[in-house]
């Protein structure tokens, strides 16, 4: 008897055994799910990012044409001066010379109106170049119809003055006339005027330049074709020794630049 006693307790040894090598054993409930599960979060990261406003930028919406004056060669057939007229005047002309370094009118003109195109763009205004080179042929009639085309709010066209008398100098601005003769031109002149004096007014402080007045003319092709408001800007003399080391210089130039820009900063000329 004592010997089969030992025997079913050793058998039941090793059933028990053997049952623990085959991993029978009830799996720890409070263990730590492992991997991707187990990343502690902090709230709201892995979420999409809430986008901000986008930034409005000070011109959004302002359409300008930037002329520069004249270009590398000069046209001397003739156009139209006016869609009221008959007379003819010749298409563009070569434009003046630096009284000390000889620098043409067309190379300043080009390089003032790509920094100003490039200001305006970055406060956000859409910007038309009539010319980005010196190489074409583009004549000022042409030039305001592309003005036209783009529906330009405003047309600025950067010209440089040249006279005989060298002591002659400062800033002059050109707006239109009686034109047709109509009500709505006479009602343009009068915006062009109003504006062009503000426009004066910020050039000459930032510059120290002369004030040599806002004219009216109906002698400018480049203005009677432009159906829009429009200015020729004459921003000094190069025929005058000292106004030509301002105008080749950069700092001057920016000086131009950035009181074009505040102007239009400060003067919605979307609505007139």
């Amino acid at each position: 008897m004592k010997t089969h006693k030992i025997t079913a307790i050793l058998v039941l040894i090793a059933l028990l055994v053997t049952g623990c090598a085959n991993g029978n054993v009830p799996a720890d409930e409070t263990a730590q799910p492992t991997g991707a599960d187990n990343i502690d979060k902090t709230p709201g990261e892995g979420d999409e990012p809430t986008p901000s406003p986008t930034e409005v930028l000070p011109l959004h919406g302002l359409k300008i044409c930037i002329d520069p004056g004249h270009q590398g060669k000069a046209n001397n057939d003739f156009e139209e001066l006016a869609p009221w007229s008959s007379e003819k005047k010749r298409k563009i002309a070569a434009g003046t010379t630096g009284a000390i370094t000889g620098t043409p009118e067309y190379i300043l003109t080009l390089k003032i109106g790509l920094k100003l195109r490039d200001a305006l763009e970055k406060a956000g205004a859409e910007v038309l170049m009539t010319r980005e080179s010196h190489d074409v042929d583009i004549s000022n009639k042409e030039r305001a119809l592309m003005s036209n085309e783009f529906g330009a709010h405003l047309t600025l066209r950067l010209h440089l003055n040249g006279v005989n008398n060298k002591d002659v100098h400062g800033m002059e601005i050109y707006i239109r006339d009686k034109g047709d003769g109509s009500e709505e031109t006479k009602k343009l002149a009068n915006y062009e005027l109003a504006i062009a004096n503000m426009l004066m007014e910020k050039l000459v402080n930032a510059t120290g330049a002369a004030n040599r007045n806002v004219r009216r003319s109906d002698n400018y092709t480049s203005i009677n074709w432009t159906e829009g408001p429009c200015m020729i800007l004459e921003l000094g003399y190069l025929t005058n020794e000292e106004e030509e080391k301002k105008l080749v210089s950069d700092e001057y130039q920016d000086k131009i630049v950035n009181a074009i820009v505040e102007f239009l900063k400060e003067n919605d000329v979307t609505k007139r």
